[in-house]
């Protein structure tokens, strides 16, 4: 145990058992940022004020395990001054980070001959719980909660077309949805060649011109095909004329398209094939590197669960699960694509089509699905129906979008 840590908690405990203002410390500083003895203590502590009593040698130590003179150095010897309360508890605060993170690195040393994917995940799942742990969120009581909700429904009553969270830029959605918010989990659900990961790199696109940071994870194409759509859709140029220029003119406009594609704050990982835990750990290191705000998950599917060995809907599961889950941990929006039944052929999709688990619906918060015809030739149109099928907070609806092919651009249908 370090000694500085010590004398730290001991100046904190000694500074409250004098009379120091406990709320000075909001919700910061917890029982467990304590060693053990000096843990006791604190816990008495916060439930003696709790109860309305003042904390003092006599009433901490008929609670605690500590005995009276134990209670009375505290006060005694280590001299605290209330003054320096908060200068204690940011010392104590980094001192706590400090032990935590050696403990972790020693854990993690121990685990190294494991599955190195889930190492790496424990590991930042525990320093992540650390940083959470030393920021402290402060709790929000009843009435300051009434007054925050109070403005921003005055605020949202002149502002009504304003999405509350991340708008996608494509009105009918952000209307209905009020774009994507913190711990969302969305499901784009669609047959093979609906479009749907051109949707989503459709509107991660959109985010990231309007200088928000965005993720695509995709285990369905390169980055440099997804380079291209992005491109196509910036310029409004046929990817195909950006991949292979006929003339100068169209290398010209290769390149500016290229060159406005690289300043966007959007980020490509493009893998084979991922598991659950190799999903969260990339997810994190983009939000901790990049501040990703919203992560494009192309497909879900195409994600293995960790124990592969369970039935398919049983790791769909778990995958649903840890979306959700994650998108709750990091305060972040996922958006993930998903493989519709074969049976939803031609027919107008219902979340029944939902491929191999029903948990996909109950996890998520919003999900959309997409259906185009075919023309007499068999061809599918341009013509896109978007479906709201589900919105846990808010209503359902369909639209229609005209989908470019070349330009990989999505317009809605006047």
């Amino acid at each position: 145990m370090n000694t500085s840590k010590l004398e730290l908690e001991r100046l904190i405990l000694g500074t409250l058992i004098d009379g120091g203002d406990i709320d000075r410390l909001g919700l910061k500083l917890t029982p467990n940022h304590f060693s053990a003895k000096s843990r006791d203590i604190y816990t008495t502590i916060l439930s003696l004020v709790d109860r309305g009593i003042k904390p003092d040698i006599v009433s901490v130590s008929s609670e605690s395990t500590a005995s009276t003179a134990e209670v009375a150095t505290l006060t005694n010897s280590t001299a605290p001054s209330d003054a320096n309360l908060e200068f204690y508890v940011e010392k104590l605060m980094f001192e706590w980070q400090r032990e935590s993170t050696d403990r972790i690195a020693r854990q993690t040393l121990a685990d190294i001959d494991g599955d190195i994917a889930e190492v790496m995940d424990t590991a930042l799942s525990r320093i992540e719980k650390v940083r959470e742990s030393a920021d402290g969120e402060k709790d929000i009581d009843m009435p300051e909660l009434a007054e925050i909700l109070s403005k921003e429904a005055e605020y949202r009553l002149r502002h009504p077309d304003e999405p509350l969270g991340i708008d996608l830029s494509i009105r009918f959605l952000d209307l209905r949805t009020k774009g994507f918010e913190p711990g969302e989990s969305w499901i784009v659900g669609a047959r093979t060649s609906m479009g749907k990961s051109a949707l989503l790199q459709f509107i991660a696109n959109n985010i990231a011109r309007r200088g928000t940071p965005v993720s695509i994870v995709s285990m369905e194409m390169t980055k440099q095909e997804i380079g291209y759509r992005l491109a196509a859709q910036i310029s409004g140029i046929n990817q195909q004329n950006l991949k292979v220029p006929q003339t100068q003119s169209q290398l010209e406009t290769a390149k500016e398209a290229y060159q406005k594609l690289g300043k966007l704050p959007l980020h490509i990982i493009a893998r084979s094939r991922m598991s659950v835990t190799e999903l969260k750990s990339v997810v994190r290191a983009e939000v901790r590197r990049h501040g990703t705000r919203v992560v494009f998950l192309d497909y879900l599917n195409l994600v293995d669960a960790d124990d592969r060995t369970l039935q398919r809907y049983l790791q769909i599961q778990e995958i649903s699960r840890a979306l959700k889950q994650l998108a709750l941990e990091l305060e972040i929006a996922i958006m993930s694509a998903c493989q519709l039944n074969r049976h939803a052929e031609g027919q107008r999709p219902t979340l029944a089509d939902l491929r191999e688990s029903g948990d996909l619906e109950q996890d998520a918060d919003v999900v959309l699905l997409m259906h185009r015809e075919k023309d007499s030739d068999g061809l599918l149109v341009d013509r896109t129906q978007i479906i709201i099928a589900k919105q846990r907070n808010g209503p359902l609806g369909s639209m229609f979008l005209d989908f470019n092919g070349g330009t990989m651009q999505f317009a809605e249908t006047r």
